[in-house]
């Protein structure tokens, strides 16, 4: 049998192979030795200018404070990205460089490298995304169109506020390699940004792909409210049960195997970390009415909260559900822009952060002593990444937080 990263491979040389004859007539496709493609186009600065012109109606300062208040939260603070996706009521959450600087306390403090004893020490792992490994080939399709959209938009933010500040833009395009590595890009006039633009709108530029990301995973947030309204959850929202055990509360209140479960006591369910959290303040033997679909019926059931068998103190309905595919599409969107966020507002180069802090001590002690320092500080941030993927692979809690 042909593993899943296999048909990864194959599909890849299939579509090589289509292009190949072509090579030379598309002009704006580059194969490079069968293993990437590249499109890059130089008309990006005309496809960019009309939304340059839209953001130009709102005041500089609004953009300015904005932009650069949400990439410094970013990089130093929090996150202010919603957390309703995984059905948390919050709207923040650590940045990348808090994580990283707890992990490093958590490895230097915590004397057994036991998993348990990192997590209890709130060491944070990193996931790797490897097709037909770590996640589903089915599930990387959402995670390579909730990505190309996330990279796009990012991309198309820097050049716009680039434009709208009056720089340029050379060139753009995008690029994909054996459908694991891809990515956009914009190329901007970085001597042309440096003669016209002043230190705060630089900033704003390099923060513009950040801001756009945040606004994505609001979007996210805001799609997963929609289909929690009536006439729509029963086509996009709820949870799919897709079983129900003998002898416990759903079974005994009349709740079918393959019915979707919309509501718990009235609130909407998106997902199966929203009942999980609507069960935390529940106990054994209380009332909860699920209201569920099936066959195009919406049924009311009542059921009386069982015992958890491995928790005696946890509630128990004797359900197992899966999420629709809209809400997983919608969690992929929100991750990867979230993670977009995290990854750029990091104080490194080559990423958004490490550009934005170049700019500010490039203005402060020279350009040459402001790369040395940039560059050390990278050195320290990408080893820190590098230790964090080593003790999450090396202790196997990857596992913890691979989808």
């Amino acid at each position: 049998m042909i593993p899943g990263i296999a048909w990864l491979f194959i599909a890849w040389f299939l579509m090589i192979g289509i292009l190949y004859p072509f090579r030379n007539r598309l002009k704006l496709i580059k194969i490079y030795y069968g293993l990437a493609v590249m499109v890059r186009g130089e008309n990006v600065h005309q496809i960019i200018e009309p939304v340059a012109k839209a953001i130009s109606r709102v005041p500089s300062w609004i953009l300015e404070v904005l932009v650069i208040g949400v990439f410094l939260s970013s990089m130093l603070y929090l996150v202010p990205a919603p957390l309703q996706i995984v059905g948390v009521p919050g709207f923040s959450f650590p940045s990348f460089f808090r994580i990283l600087g707890n992990n490093v306390y958590a490895v230097l403090t915590v004397k057994s490298s036991s998993p348990t004893t990192l997590v209890t020490h709130k060491f944070v792992p990193l996931a790797p995304l490897i097709p037909g490994v770590t996640v589903d080939l089915y599930v990387f399709l959402y995670v390579l169109i909730a990505i190309g959209i996330g990279i796009l938009v990012h991309e198309f933010s820097h050049g716009a506020l680039a434009i709208r500040f009056g720089s340029r833009v050379k060139s753009g395009g995008a690029f994909l390699s054996l459908f694991l590595l891809y990515g956009g890009f914009v190329e901007l006039d970085e001597n042309d940004m440096k003669q016209r633009l002043s230190l705060i709108q630089l900033l704003t530029v390099y923060g513009g792909g950040v801001f756009a990301n945040l606004l994505l995973a609001y979007l996210a947030v805001g799609l997963l409210y929609l289909t929690n309204m009536p006439g729509i959850i029963n086509t996009l929202g709820g949870v799919i049960i897709t079983g129900v055990l003998k002898g416990y509360p759903a079974y005994q209140s009349g709740i079918i195997n393959g019915s979707v479960l919309l509501y718990a006591n009235g609130t909407a369910i998106p997902s199966t970390y929203s009942l999980l959290y609507l069960l935390e303040g529940a106990k054994p033997g209380e009332h909860l009415i699920l209201t569920t679909l099936a066959n195009g019926v919406v049924t009311n059931h009542v059921v009386t909260l069982a015992s958890d068998p491995n928790d005696p103190g946890f509630p128990f309905i004797g359900i197992m559900l899966q999420n629709r595919d809209f809400y997983n599409f919608l969690y992929w969107f929100w991750t990867l822009n979230v993670t977009l966020v995290l990854l750029n507002s990091l104080p490194a180069l080559p990423l958004d952060g490490g550009q934005f802090v170049y700019a500010i001590f490039a203005r402060v002690m020279g350009e040459k002593r402001a790369m040395r320092v940039t560059e050390g500080l990278s050195v320290v941030v990408w080893g820190l990444i590098i230790l964090t993927i080593y003790v999450s692979i090396a202790t196997g809690l990857w596992q913890l937080v691979a989808p």
